[in-house]
Formats: C-alpha cells, sequence, structure tokens
C-alpha cells in the first residue's frame, strides 16, 4: 500500500468514526429529549460516553478535511492532529473497554436488562461501533506522522480533566445523581465510599496510560511496515 492509498484509507477511518459518533450523539439526544428523558436533565451532558465521542466526532471531521488536502494537494498531515488523534482514540476506546469489562460485568449481575442497554440504541454506536472503528482506524492506516512516546502523556489530560470534573461534583454536592458509573459509592450502599474513589482517582490515568501506549506502539509498528513497503 503506498503512501496516496494509506491516506485514503485513513480518510475513510476518519470518515466512518465521525459518521459513527455523530449517529450516536444524535439518537442519544434526540431519544433523552424527546422521546424517552429517563436520564436526569443535571446529568445529560456529564456522561464521558457521550463527550468522549463528541471529542471524536470533532477530531474525525477535521481528520477528513486534513486528510482530503493530504490526498488532493499533497500537503503534508501536521503532526499536531496525529497527537490529537491518538488522545481521542485513548478516550473512547477507555469507554469501551470500561463498559465491556467493567460496568456491563458489574451492573449485569444486578440487572440483565440493564447491561443489554449498554449494547443498543445509542450505546451501541459509542460503546462499541465508534470505538472499535476509531482504534482499528488509528493502529492500522493514520501512519503519516511516528508519534513520539513523550506525546503518549497527552492523551490522558481530557481523561484527567473530566475526572477532576466528575469527582468535584459528586464530592462537592454530596449528590449520588452525579456518581454514574458508581465509582465513587457502591452499588448497594447511598453514601460516599472513599476507597472507591481512591481507586478510581489512581486506576484511571493508568489504565488510560496503558491504553494510549498500546494505540501508540501498534501505530508505531504499521508506520514502519509502510516505511519498508
Amino acid at each position: 500500500m503506498n503512501q496516496k492509498q494509506r491516506t485514503l484509507f485513513s480518510l475513510g477511518a476518519n470518515a466512518l468514526t465521525f459518521t459513527l459518533s455523530l449517529t450516536g450523539i444524535l439518537y442519544y439526544y434526540i431519544s433523552q429529549l424527546v422521546v424517552f428523558m429517563e436520564v436526569d436533565r443535571k446529568v445529560l451532558n456529564l456522561y464521558f460516553t457521550v463527550n468522549s465521542n463528541i471529542f471524536l466526532a470533532v477530531v474525525s471531521i477535521i481528520g477528513c478535511v486534513l486528510y482530503a488536502l493530504s490526498y488532493f494537494k499533497k500537503r503534508e498531515l501536521p503532526k499536531w492532529f496525529s497527537i490529537l488523534r491518538l488522545t481521542a482514540v485513548t478516550a473512547v476506546s477507555l469507554t469501551f473497554f470500561t463498559t465491556v469489562f467493567f460496568l456491563a460485568p458489574v451492573f449485569g449481575s444486578q440487572d440483565k436488562d440493564l447491561m443489554i442497554s449498554m449494547f443498543t440504541g445509542c450505546n451501541l454506536f459509542m460503546h462499541v461501533l465508534s470505538p472499535v472503528a476509531a482504534m482499528i482506524g488509528f493502529s492500522l492506516f493514520e501512519t503519516h506522522n511516528e508519534i513520539k512516546f513523550k506525546h503518549v502523556a497527552i492523551a490522558l489530560i481530557p481523561i484527567v480533566l473530566y475526572q477532576i470534573l466528575y469527582m468535584s461534583l459528586v464530592f462537592g454536592t454530596g449528590d449520588t445523581v452525579y456518581d454514574l458509573y458508581g465509582f465513587v459509592h457502591t452499588i448497594w450502599e447511598d453514601y460516599i465510599h472513599i476507597p472507591n474513589a481512591i481507586i478510581t482517582i489512581i486506576g484511571t490515568p493508568i489504565i488510560s496510560f496503558g491504553l494510549a501506549t498500546l494505540w501508540w506502539y501498534l501505530n508505531r509498528l504499521s508506520n514502519k511496515k509502510a516505511k519498508n513497503e
């Protein structure tokens, strides 16, 4: 696969992730504001899943423009975009792995219908389809720039900022409605559970760093392979 073909695949990957994320976002807001109205208005815009997909959609549409310019005008892809793309992919992959390996098993043990709901409707797009498309696209095709390992830390910035906001709302208000994922209080208790909060505060950046490193490494391998072709 030559450079021009990889650029075309990268353009397609960004267009696909934009479409999937936007579909999930619109599905979510239309269903909640017009049809179901199940989510408390106070936390309607607080879900990390929604915010990470909005971030991915914005980055993806920027990517579509930049890759189109690269394909048709032969302009070089700016390095900052590759780092930004890694950041967005890390955010949605955290959504994917948290849902599949933590939320679904935990809530599924209490309510199977709740577990199923995490993989249907808008959640199918935001929890699964857009993250998987983003992970595959970035790892295999978006190899126009070689990202240095030091840039992996940048991918943690949105996640840490969200974590600060999340914990501030929970502890600042004492209202458990803000603890959307049960990270701070347990499912069986209605009070703030400090050990869970500490584990989350420490564990989330570590897991995020591991995911960012994984995508950086897979992208690096694809980059080397492309250079040798």
